[in-house]
């Protein structure tokens, strides 16, 4: 059985029937979270106050959709995925950024 091939270009995957947000964007965005995350329990545990949690909500999930004027990597996916939606081809970049809010806000407790 022949393999398809993948085109990765711009930070979005294709094979020709699906287009998707690249691994690597992905999983950059999530790292960064989970550290800036790591980072405000840090300070919560020192300072003996809350963490900037707000702050991290807005930059890492739907909540900050359009924080300072500019949106977010979230809002970034879901204005890929309505441009793309109207290829030819299917669009999964929403399937992919939309359990978001599970992954975020369990490491932001």
């Amino acid at each position: 059985m022949k393999q398809k091939s993948k085109l990765d270009y711009l930070g979005f995957v294709t094979d020709g029937q699906t287009i998707q947000i690249s691994e690597k964007s992905l999983f950059k965005y999530y790292s960064r979270a989970y550290g800036k995350a790591e980072t405000s329990r840090h300070i919560a545990y020192v300072t003996n106050r809350k963490g900037p949690r707000k702050k991290l909500y807005k930059l890492y999930s739907h909540i900050g959709s359009n924080y300072k004027g500019r949106g977010n990597f979230i809002t970034y996916a879901y204005k890929a995925h309505e441009k793309m939606a109207k290829l030819i081809t299917k669009s999964l970049i929403r399937k992919q950024v939309k359990r978001h809010w599970n992954k975020i806000h369990t490491r932001f407790q």
